[in-house]
């Protein structure tokens, strides 16, 4: 119950069973109100009489709105974990191409501490993609194996609940 396998997907292409993505109402408030503040800081930039003093307000009215377009482009969506309603993340692991065996064998047998004798890299060729919900109760995970270009599913999707993603996040964020 607390395992579920996904066969012949890419855990990046495909809807992960439990996660929906909702629109982030925060960050599209929080955006709206930057580009009031934007506004009104270029509206009193022309009012006030010092260079420094209408250069600051251009200058941080710039500052808001980029800052504003960030919210409304890369953070509008949030990806939920609709069982506990846990923000899900997404995160990756690199390792040598020596490990994949290691990693997969850890992975189908939930003996997530043989994750322990692994040596994680900045870059390899292989990574370990996963979400996780922030209550720890959620975790998908694949392995994927760089072949000329780009990276590759090389196992199945594994979804773990409950205990055993507890363990599991506990060994990644280790």
């Amino acid at each position: 119950m607390n395992t579920i396998t996904i066969l012949a997907e890419n855990i990046n292409n495909c809807d992960l069973p439990d996660v929906e993505k909702k629109t982030n109402i925060t960050s599209i408030m929080s955006g709206v109100v930057l580009l009031i503040l934007a506004v009104t800081l270029f509206i009193l930039s022309g009012k006030v009489e010092s260079n420094l003093g209408s250069s600051t307000e251009i200058f941080f009215g710039v500052i808001a709105i980029g800052i504003a377009l960030y919210l409304f482009f890369a953070q509008r969506e949030k990806m939920i974990d609709t069982t506990t309603n846990s923000v899900v993340s997404k995160d990756r692991i690199f390792y040598n191409a020596n490990d994949l065996h290691e990693i997969k064998v850890a992975l189908a047998n939930k003996s997530f501490s043989g994750l322990r004798n692994v040596q994680r890299q900045s870059d390899g060729n292989v990574q370990l993609i996963f979400y996780f919900s922030f209550d720890r109760n959620y975790i998908a995970v694949q392995v994927h194996k760089y072949e000329p270009f780009e990276y590759k599913p090389c196992s199945e999707i594994y979804v773990f609940r409950g205990d055993d993603a507890e363990k599991l996040i506990e060994e990644l964020k280790a």
